[in-house]
């Protein structure tokens, strides 16, 4: 993983899982992934962070999840 926010969110930090997260829902620095994102959104959300929370309740809504 090249990026910082990667190894901060495989350390369990949930504000580095939503940036991953993003990175994956949006492309950005990997291939999109919807798989991943949400994993991550997951893993951000377990760990208490409210727009993981959010973005989860988006992608429900949209029929995506």
């Amino acid at each position: 993983m090249r990026d910082p926010i990667f190894r901060a969110a495989e350390m369990g930090d949930p504000y580095a899982c939503l940036g991953v997260a993003y990175y994956y829902h949006e492309g950005k620095e990997v291939e999109p992934d919807m798989g991943l994102a949400v994993e991550w959104y997951r893993r951000a959300a377990s760990g208490g962070c409210p727009r993981a929370h959010w973005e989860l309740a988006k992608l429900y809504s949209e029929g995506i999840l």
